[in-house]
């Protein structure tokens, strides 16, 4: 063999071995960077979620709720077209997708295949009109869901599995009425609905088992459910009108978790985190009376509550200086922090305004007019609590405020019947800077706006809201909130807030705002836990 020969070979030789050794170790490389997928975690199954609940579970029929704690119990049985997730994006749930027509006048919605009611029955697309119908067709019975219907006019059956959603304006994204849960469309009919808590069926993960209010009411798992089964046996919801007592049954192991309105100082071993609320409480202050009729006196009413809440701290949530809910809540502004607004301040503002009094004299009056109005509030929660906090507030300044308390449906009533002075309203403002139904003239009849508020510039501001881009929401809140400094129709109290507890065997749980859980199939409970 020639030299020439024996050293292409040569080269041959080493160029076949570098390609070799590069070749392993690029492979074993990209075996380090993209390993095998590891076998998913192996999730125990079985058990009972106790959850300590704040206050009993009042009728699970969801057209009708109004508080937190039964939505929360009623949302594991029924559900929606749609729901809001964790971070509050529209996710579908009964709906597997959507689109628009006619530029958001009308919208497809196409329905789950094989999902069933809990008797069995098949959920078809004409469920979906059913509830739609119940849900407008008797305005006597009032509902809190009531203005998410208000933009649709029609929704129609396509076929077995699809609807079409007709609006009278259009909207960029999916109605809200999707959200709305759904009944079986046997169970829609009849009032009151005290019965329905025996028999409630919807296409939940979860079914009523027992209903009692004043004890427990006990869910088990729906073993025929569309997605994955859960992975628990059942949930008890356990009543605990004291929050302390909720928070020591999470820490002695009674309860799994629970939820309170202010943070606790919990047990090192228990997680907790913070769930902001679509609810908003604020005073609706129309113009009728002498006292109300003026805007000052309006405006007076706003800083004087303002800056007493600062001072004492009185409601259990964080207030709020304005309609825009933020991600935290905002802090209501300390009396250092608002120059000139103090006691004198207010009280030569009411005497420049005409409302003044004698010495001796409790209450101020303008000629035969006394500084007075009734407050109509229900009987909810801690909503009378607040009227009275109100009521001491102003008359330390000479106004007064004369509580009427009626029932929530008594009050729901009054409010339609536009019988009142002013009222405590408490509504659900949805997760969009947006509560065009508690500020747009067009929501006097069908909405939230008890106020009976009238302003052209709101309303072109409110569609500026709905359309602009994100960036431009912001400069639009800052200009709606400059037109209520000036205009006065409401004084926002409070955006409640909640804190959720749990200790840590209890896995997979996701609660989104409300709070709701999210998920609630995927939630289990890990007795191995080791305080992670």
């Amino acid at each position: 063999m020639s030299r020439a020969v024996r050293l292409a070979a040569l080269i041959l030789l080493c160029t076949a071995i570098a390609a070799a050794v590069y070749l392993f170790a690029s492979g074993r490389h990209l075996h380090r960077v993209h390993p095998p997928p590891s076998p998913p975690e192996e999730v125990p199954s079985g058990g009972q979620l106790v959850l300590a609940h704040p206050g009993m579970v009042g009728d699970v029929f969801p057209q009708q709720i109004t508080d937190p704690a039964t939505r929360l119990a009623s949302t594991l049985i029924h559900e929606p077209l749609a729901a809001r997730g964790p971070c509050g994006t529209l996710q579908p749930v009964l709906a597997s997708t959507w689109y628009k027509e006619d530029d958001g006048r009308s919208w497809v919605v196409h329905l789950r295949a094989g999902v069933a009611w809990h008797n069995g029955d098949p959920f078809t697309a004409q469920d979906v009109v059913d509830n739609f119908h119940s849900a407008v067709a008797d305005d006597s019975i009032p509902s809190p869901l009531t203005p998410l219907f208000d933009n649709v006019r029609s929704i129609t059956q396509l076929n077995e599995h699809s609807v079409r959603i007709n609006l009278d304006e259009r909207r960029g994204t999916l109605p809200q009425m999707a959200t709305v849960p759904l009944v079986h469309p046997e169970k829609l009919q009849g009032y009151p609905r005290a019965t329905y808590n025996y028999q409630a069926t919807g296409t939940g993960p979860f079914r009523l088992k027992r209903w009692s209010p004043h004890t427990e009411t006990v869910l088990a798992a729906n073993d025929d459910y569309w997605g994955a089964p859960p992975h628990l046996d059942g949930i008890r919801l356990v009543p605990f009108d004291d929050s302390e007592l909720r928070i020591r049954s999470v820490q002695t192991g009674y309860a799994h978790c629970t939820w309170v309105n202010v943070a606790q100082d919990a047990s090192p071993g228990l997680k907790e985190e913070s769930i902001p609320t679509w609810d908003v409480v604020y005073l609706a202050l129309p113009s009728r009376g002498a006292f109300l009729s003026d805007e000052t006196a309006r405006r007076a009413v706003d800083k004087i509550l303002r800056l007493t809440a600062a001072q004492d701290g009185f409601v259990s949530g964080q207030m709020a200086t304005g309609p825009w809910p933020p991600e935290v809540p905002l802090q209501v502004e300390a009396p250092d922090d608002q120059p000139g607004i103090d006691k004198e301040q207010l009280t030569r503002m009411l005497n420049e305004a005409g409302w003044s009094r004698s010495e001796g004299q409790r209450y101020r009056s303008k000629g035969d007019h006394r500084a007075s109005f009734r407050l109509l509030v229900p009987q909810w929660r801690n909503l009378p609590r607040m009227a009275e906090w109100i009521s001491r507030a102003l008359k330390e300044f000479g106004i007064q405020a004369e509580v009427e308390s009626v029932s929530l449906h008594a009050m729901q009533k009054r409010l339609a019947e536009d019988k009142y002075q002013a009222a405590i309203v408490q509504v659900r403002s949805g997760p969009e800077p947006d509560i065009s139904h508690i500020l747009s003239s067009e929501a006097i009849d069908r909405g939230y706006n008890d106020s009976g508020y009238v302003n052209p510039e709101m309303d072109d501001l409110l569609q500026m809201l709905r359309r602009s881009s994100p960036e431009q929401q912001q400069e639009t809140a800052q200009q709606i909130l400059q037109l209520l400094k000036d205009d006065m129709p409401a004084v926002w109290l409070q955006w409640p807030s909640h804190y959720i507890v749990r200790r840590p065997e209890v896995r997979g749980l996701q609660w989104a705002v409300g709070p709701t859980l999210w998920q609630p199939h995927r939630i289990y409970l890990c007795p191995d836990s080791g305080g992670s």
